[in-house]
């Protein structure tokens, strides 16, 4: 990695005045790699505002912190993502700047170690070690190699301060900057002095990854991670409720909202450490900023009522809606059929949907009712077959799985062919009352109307004849 001089103006004022135009600037020429002139534009106006008048700028590089197991854990596959950092090596000290996603733009914490409180300083292959008089280390993965003339440098101002060490009052690093005016602040969480701005809350940033799919990355500032969350924890939530509304029987249900749950309560687990770990990195908000997150969060309850009821809706009592009507095409005409106006009730039979007329003068009209509380498929196939009688059969009229029954009502015949809609969660029933002497031809006559049956949208207007 080659050298990088820095030019430095006189008369510039102190760091704590200092405008964001003074500073040090990266000079880099062709001998430098792509990503090194990517971070140069990234850094320089950063550099500028916490850079001394006569510190020099050595070298840099870009490189990926390394945490705790825990805390690589929590960020899975985007840990290399959202804990980029650029490492600026300077004659004074380590400065290291958060980047963002892309690494094209610095993003929240700044942190320095000054040479001379830094007691040990490792540097192996790509491996970078910092180890401060408390006895705590810091860890970075370097994108590329640093140049050993540099290396010999800093380890010579690390032995200088080790020889030169004089009070334990200088063991606190490393400093914290602003990640908005970049002027050293607490490192206890509190508000910057100079801008007024305030870091990050974790509890904040936890509370909207609980609440909102990718929330809590959204207040951190890292708006790819929260997409992925958020697509992660949508398409969890939309598979497990389509299984369980789904679902053939009671207990495939229950295993479906189980195994769901668990790999939901997974993501938000893993979105809560996560979030909670990016909030105090990022870019730091105004009062007014962190009053509008707080606003946000008090009505995540109201988003995941809205994301947890309507599939409700669909699944036992709650749902008293039709959702599909049985209906037929006949371009021959051999039946007409007409809808019937009156909800819940026409020409006194219970449920019925629609009437059609055959050519032949039979009448066959459709009731239709939704299944009972938390009813699965097969459940309601066994009601309606115990419902239907001992006489009940089972038949496939072209796709069609129905259950037939003939039963004698008063000297007539009345038939019955049902059919479960597993998608809509109703049951429809062709029902026609003929004459004993004529059941068999009934029956022949419904099963050719039922092989040309099609689903349509409960309620959808239709101008009479539906058999066009």
């Amino acid at each position: 990695m080659n050298m990088v001089d820095t030019d430095a103006p006189d008369g510039r004022q102190e760091n704590a005045e200092r405008s964001p135009a003074v500073g040090a600037v990266l000079r880099v020429d062709h001998t430098h790699t792509h990503h090194q002139r990517r971070i140069a534009r990234a850094i320089q106006g950063v550099l500028a505002r916490i850079t001394e008048p006569d510190e020099k700028v050595l070298t840099f590089t870009e490189g990926v912190q390394l945490g705790g197991l825990l805390d690589r854990a929590a960020h899975g596959a985007l840990w290399p993502a959202t804990h980029r950092v650029a490492l600026v090596f300077t004659d004074h000290r380590l400065i290291e700047i958060a980047l963002g996603f892309l690494g094209r733009h610095p993003q929240g914490r700044i942190r320095s170690f000054p040479w001379d409180r830094v007691p040990a300083l490792r540097l192996r292959g790509r491996w970078l070690e910092v180890e401060t008089w408390a006895e705590v280390s810091f860890r970075w993965y370097l994108r590329s190699l640093v140049d050993g003339q540099v290396e010999e440098l800093l380890r010579g101002q690390v032995d200088l301060a080790v020889s030169t060490f004089r009070s334990a009052a200088q063991r606190s690093v490393p400093f914290q900057h602003c990640g908005h005016c970049h002027a050293e602040r607490p490192s206890s969480g509190e508000a910057c002095r100079r801008c007024a701005m305030e870091p990050r809350s974790p509890r904040l940033a936890a509370w909207l990854a609980v609440g909102l799919p990718g929330g809590g990355h959204l207040y951190a500032g890292r708006w790819m991670a929260a997409l992925v969350h958020a697509a992660l924890e949508i398409g969890a939530y939309a598979v497990t409720t389509t299984a369980v509304l789904t679902a053939d029987t009671l207990l495939h249900g229950v295993f479906a909202l189980v195994a769901g749950t668990l790999v939901l309560g997974f993501l938000k687990l893993q979105a809560v450490a996560s979030a909670r770990l990016l909030a105090p990195r990022s870019t730091p908000a105004s009062p007014a900023a962190h009053r509008r997150w707080r606003l946000l969060a008090m009505a995540t309850p109201l988003f995941v009522a809205a994301l947890l009821v309507p599939p409700l809706t669909f699944v036992g009592a709650a749902d008293g809606r039709i959702s599909w009507d049985l209906a037929f095409l006949t371009p021959d005409l051999t039946w007409v059929g007409h809808r019937v106006q009156a909800t819940g009730g026409g020409a006194g039979q219970p449920g019925e949907r629609s009437r059609w007329l055959g050519r032949d003068g039979l009448t066959v009209w459709v009731e239709a009712r939704p299944f009972l509380a938390f009813e699965g498929v097969e459940a309601a196939r066994t009601r309606i077959r115990a419902e239907m009688g001992p006489g009940s059969q089972d038949v496939q009229v072209g796709p069609f799985h129905a259950l037939r029954a003939i039963r004698d009502v008063g000297g007539s015949a009345e038939i019955r062919l049902t059919v479960i809609d597993p998608v809509g969660r109703d049951v429809h029933t062709l029902v026609a009352q003929v004459p004993a002497t004529d059941a068999a031809r009934a029956v022949q006559e419904m099963e050719r109307l039922l092989r040309r049956g099609i689903w349509i949208p409960a309620g959808a207007p239709l101008d009479p004849p539906f058999g066009r």
